[in-house]
């Protein structure tokens, strides 16, 4: 994906390695945002959440080669920061059990793991900041 194909607004940012962060609000309830250098896409997170729903659901991804350097600790933060002006109490992941790294870095930032249906469901616990 070009980064054309997302919205520029004022809240990007550059960031470490030259990548520039850019924000894009789908729907009232769905919002994504994703890491460039240059124009390719290297990292994402896609979060959705429906107001009767206490849990905020997202979707991350940063490319193999660019993991382990803070994008996808930024990528989170920024969906959990989202999710918490939704007013969500959580924010559900879901990865394959085998999925080893994805489950240690969910446990940096308190996650609770539940094994359903061969998948890992992360949870993680979103605190009100002051």
């Amino acid at each position: 994906m070009s980064r054309d194909a997302m919205r520029r607004d004022d809240d990007d940012r550059t960031l470490r390695a030259g990548g520039v962060l850019r924000q894009l609000v789908l729907h009232p309830a769905a919002w994504m945002a994703g890491w460039f250098v240059g124009d390719e896409l290297r990292g994402v997170i896609r979060a959705s959440h429906a107001a009767r729903e206490a849990c905020a659901e997202a979707n991350l991804f940063v490319d193999r080669e660019w993991r382990r350097q803070g994008i996808g600790t930024m990528l989170l933060k920024e969906g959990m920061d989202w999710a918490r002006r939704r007013e969500a109490s959580s924010l559900r992941l879901v990865c394959d059990r085998t999925d080893w790294p994805m489950r240690h870095f969910a446990k940096k930032f308190g996650a609770g793991l539940d094994l359903v249906l061969g998948q890992i469901i992360v949870n993680i616990p979103l605190r009100v900041q002051q």
